[in-house]
């Protein structure tokens, strides 16, 4: 892509941002799709030429925007839920010691933990949990463990970076996250 074409998508892409924020009050609140519906749209392996910009625009129409597009705590907040934030390492992960210590405070509180949200790479600074300890609690505590990857989640398509997702294989709660063979595959538990 040359400098004249890469400033024309650019301002292209501002204009699909700024079309879908003066719109999006006519967008569903809840998607049309099932858990699990991207996997079989998403190929399993990189492509091996680019694409047309075209292409990723319709892509993105078509498959992306019809799943939920949501923060967590937006997602808390229509639920009516209350959200804890769980301190992190430093490295900005979440560990086993700390969920721990949150879970029994909450529980001492009356409060009933049901639902974690992991992440493998944050948006904010690309930390990712450590699942291999965050998932045995979730299931021994009977949890739902959600594991957001929608910043750094496109990398797991490459072999070389598969290695962050250990831990994600486990049943956890009520999901199931399955990377034989695509490393998108996540659905129900059933």
């Amino acid at each position: 892509m040359n400098v004249s074409e890469f400033r024309r998508r650019g301002k292209e892409m501002v204009d699909y941002v700024a079309d879908y924020l003066e719109g999006i009050e006519g967008c569903p609140i809840y998607p049309n799709v099932e858990p699990g519906y991207l996997q079989p749209l998403i190929p399993t392996e990189a492509p091996q030429e680019p694409e047309a910009c075209e292409d990723i625009i319709n892509d993105i129409e078509k498959i992306i925007m019809p799943g939920a597009h949501s923060s967590v705590e937006r997602a808390g907040l229509i639920g009516g839920v209350q959200m804890k934030a769980i301190p992190s390492d430093g490295k900005f992960a979440m560990r086993a010691s700390a969920l721990q210590e949150a879970l029994e405070q909450d529980k001492a509180a009356g409060l009933i933990p049901f639902f974690v949200v992991a992440t493998l790479g944050t948006t904010s600074c690309c930390s990712f949990d450590n699942l291999l300890e965050v998932g045995p609690i979730c299931k021994k505590e009977d949890m739902w463990l959600h594991i957001d990857a929608a910043y750094a989640g496109s990398a797991f398509i490459c072999p070389e970076f598969r290695h962050l997702l250990n831990g994600v294989e486990v049943e956890q709660g009520s999901l199931k996250c399955d990377v034989k063979g695509n490393p998108f595959g996540c659905g129900k538990k059933g």
